[in-house]
């Protein structure tokens, strides 16, 4: 029976997204050194996995965000807490003039985070040898996993989008390390405290910068709060 592309996903995040699941060293990416570390130990994102409305509140997103008071979808799942609102904002596709409303996600807590992996995994490159081999492995699972013709094909534009994709920018000051990655789907904040991360979305502007200091400002109040800050 063939089977659907998303039995080969879980390997395409271990294997593109973890570096350190790289098979051999002479196929390590080259890792640019993180950012200075800001220590923040005892502080985790883990003890807030289920209550991301209390770190990141509809008063927040008001303040800082631009979002109107009440004027929000606000949906969660586990581990995921999302709001959108109408910001008269369009996108053009196939001649037709879509509504894109303004996103800010958050959720995706990882823990036994190292600096090291963090790094790699959002700051190093993979090189050309490393990205071949990346796909080859692709479709050697994608075989073994006897995936038809559309979802092999598809597993390999996946992995290549992964591959090649463009380091993220560090920020400075901001937990033990923060990556900003504008070029993602939907431009995403990585931010570590001691060995947890988290991942905010914040797409509220058409001006790149405009996001990142809107996640910028963001991430400090979830910071200020982790460290009992501000009210919870």
């Amino acid at each position: 029976m063939r089977r659907s592309i998303a039995s080969v996903l879980p390997f395409l995040l271990i294997a593109g997204c973890d570096r350190s699941a790289q098979p051999s060293a002479e196929i390590a990416p080259r890792v640019v050194a993180p950012p200075p570390e800001a220590v923040m130990s005892g502080a985790s994102f883990t003890n807030w996995r289920d209550r991301l409305d209390a770190l990141l509140t509809p008063d927040d997103l008001v303040e800082l965000a631009g979002m109107p008071a009440g004027g929000a979808e606000q949906t969660s799942r586990p581990d995921q807490l999302r709001y959108r609102w109408d910001a008269g904002r369009f996108f053009h596709y196939a001649g037709a003039r879509v509504n894109r409303k303004n996103l800010v996600s958050l959720g995706q807590i990882r823990v036994g985070v190292r600096a090291e992996e963090f790094a790699a995994r959002h700051f190093g490159r993979l090189d050309a040898t490393a990205r071949a081999r990346l796909r080859e492995e692709v479709a050697r699972q994608a075989q073994r996993r006897n995936l038809d013709e559309h979802a092999a094909a598809a597993a390999d534009r996946l992995a290549q989008g992964t591959a090649e994709r463009e380091p993220a920018e560090p920020v400075a000051g901001l937990g033990d390390a923060a990556a900003w990655a504008a070029a993602a789907r939907e431009p995403t904040l990585h931010l570590r405290v001691g060995d947890s991360s988290i991942v905010l979305v914040v797409d509220v502007s058409d001006d790149p910068a405009g996001n990142r200091d809107t996640a910028a400002r963001l991430a400090g109040r979830l910071l200020d709060r982790l460290h009992g800050g501000r009210s919870r």
